[in-house]
């Protein structure tokens, strides 16, 4: 189930990439800047699961 695996990735703590790929990495960065990602924070994809399951039963 998706839920299970962000739940999983969400515990795990992102290590530091090397310079030359620092550009490709993923920030969660607020403000101004989270207007600009790709993709919401892990913590926001699982509470819209959740809603999206309650929802459904």
């Amino acid at each position: 189930m998706r839920l299970n695996a962000l739940k999983c990735l969400g515990q795990v703590e992102p290590e530091a990439l090397p310079e030359q790929m620092a550009a490709f990495g993923i920030n969660d960065k607020g403000g101004i800047m989270a207007l600009f990602s790709s993709h919401p924070p892990i913590e926001a994809r699982i509470v819209a699961l959740e809603k999206r399951a309650v929802s459904r039963s």
